[in-house]
């Protein structure tokens, strides 16, 4: 039996874990505040560095947690699409993260050349299908 991970629990994973790097970051930027404010008598100057410092901790990782997701499932997102124009249908059945983020719609088969288009009508036979001048 092949366990087949989902995109969407790869995604869950990444984030539970930088949300338990951010909590655990905050919790010691506190302590060292507090440790700072008893044992140093320091101003309110310092309080607010520690406070910059935990609020600019808290955007990057939310930054790298929105950037990981995005990357996971742009990689994870390998589906055939179909785009319909008038009484035609171009199909992509190249797979992969960089066609699908660039939106190239174009087919690639083992018969045929890597990047030909393939026009199919709706309802009916092939029109054009390995033509040459459509190589893109």
């Amino acid at each position: 039996m092949v366990a087949i991970i989902q995109p969407a629990a790869i995604v869950l994973v990444v984030v539970v874990g930088l949300v338990v790097v951010v909590l655990v970051v905050v919790v010691l930027e506190v302590e060292a505040a507090v440790v700072a404010v008893v044992v140093a008598r320091a101003t309110y100057v310092v309080v607010v560095v520690v406070v910059v410092r935990v609020v600019v901790v808290v955007v990057v990782v939310v930054v790298v947690v929105v950037l990981v997701a995005m990357i996971i499932l742009l990689l994870a997102s390998r589906s055939s699409r179909t785009l319909d124009v008038g009484n035609l249908n171009i199909t992509n059945k190249m797979e992969g993260p960089i066609s699908d983020a660039l939106g190239v719609v174009h087919s690639y088969q083992p018969q045929c050349p890597k990047g030909v288009w393939q026009l199919r009508r709706i309802g009916g036979p092939a029109s054009v299908q390995n033509s040459s001048s459509l190589i893109m």
